[in-house]
């Protein structure tokens, strides 16, 4: 069967569209200047904090999407 490779290769492509959130979420939250439009926190922080919300984003959502086709593919199993 073909679960592994493409639980392998789903994997890849979700870890890619996670990272092109985080870099766009920074780029936007830094703005074009380069300077943080929240001001409380450094670069480094701000760029650590957007990696977290957005993989615990991805991964919620993930989990949602995942349980819907699960639950699916049981009501419709004979």
């Amino acid at each position: 069967m073909l679960i592994i490779p493409g639980a392998l290769l789903l994997s890849y492509l979700l870890t890619i569209l996670a990272n092109v959130g985080r870099i766009t979420g920074y780029l936007v939250l830094t703005g074009k200047e380069g300077i943080p439009l929240v001001m409380l926190i450094d670069k480094h922080s701000l760029h650590t904090f957007t990696g977290v919300v957005v993989y615990l984003v991805f991964l919620i959502l993930f989990y949602f999407i995942l349980q819907k086709i699960v639950s699916n593919k049981k009501n419709s199993s004979p």
